[in-house]
């Protein structure tokens, strides 16, 4: 595991079939363990999706035709809604899905196992995925896929944790069995190598900075302005400081996730 734990190399990348099967099984027997709370009053992302995403996209272009890449209820989208014609939602579960959402239509779609995604080639003008990539393990796989259904020209917003996320062999509180960050520089190289070129690259959720802002704040960080534009600046900061497998308190300070504007 040690090569994995160095960040030279992305844990379950090279999955062939029978080992994705499994992997799943084992994130759905792991989810079970956890209570379902269902949705939140507030989508706590906002800002930060739109500061360091949604703001890069033409301000005066609409999106015919929209992936959500596990977004489940499409929450995600809010910030964009006027400008949306048609969604469809890539979900595997069936306890995320409704008929609509601010007055349109959501088409589920589910993902073979292996990731196959069953839309045509070149049409889709935007797609979302935020937090998904990481419960996948042929990354490298799932991101040509997402290339090949993106019209020429379009636009993909990726955010994912960079950061191991601690020991998957072991037990952690919170977590699935498998899921796990996807190191930096490996993230860049599969982008480049799918064929994206990036519009705009941010780091985000820097440690321990969101512990100290709720403490003094009392406020969800990721839906305040404010916090955004200091993640951004103290994240590019401390990413000097960043190893993908933390051994100690000093290696997790700096940024865990990154976000990605990405482009056909």
């Amino acid at each position: 595991m040690n090569n994995y734990f160095s960040g030279n190399f992305l844990y379950g990348d090279d999955f062939n079939e029978n080992q994705i099967s499994v992997w799943y099984e084992e994130e759905l027997e792991y989810a079970k363990l956890y209570p379902n709370e269902g949705l939140s009053e507030e989508y706590p992302y906002h800002q930060l999706n739109i500061l360091n995403g949604f703001n890069y996209l033409p301000s005066n272009q609409t999106f015919d035709t929209v992936v959500s890449f596990g977004g489940g209820f499409c929450e995600e989208l809010s910030p964009i809604k006027n400008k949306l014609k048609k969604i469809y939602v890539i979900e595997p579960s069936d306890n995320l899905t409704q008929l609509e959402n601010f007055g349109i239509p959501l088409n589920y779609i589910k993902p073979s196992i292996k990731g196959n995604i069953p839309l045509e080639s070149n049409s889709v003008d935007l797609i979302t995925c935020f937090g998904v990539l990481h419960h996948i393990p042929n990354v490298s796989y799932v991101m040509a896929e997402l290339y090949r259904i993106l019209k020429p020209g379009g636009y993909i917003l990726i955010r994912e944790p960079i950061k191991s996320m601690g020991d998957w062999t072991k037990f952690r509180p919170g977590l699935t069995k498998n899921e796990r960050g996807i190191p930096k520089k490996i993230f860049d190289k599969i982008i480049i190598e799918s064929g994206f070129g990036i519009i705009k690259s941010s780091y985000c959720f820097t440690k321990p900075l969101d512990l100290f802002w709720v403490k003094i704040f009392k406020n969800h960080p990721y839906n305040d302005k404010r916090y955004i534009y200091l993640d951004r600046f103290l994240g590019k900061i401390l990413s000097l400081n960043y190893r993908y497998h933390s051994k100690n308190t000093l290696n997790k300070i700096g940024p865990a996730c990154n976000f990605y504007v990405l482009k056909k």
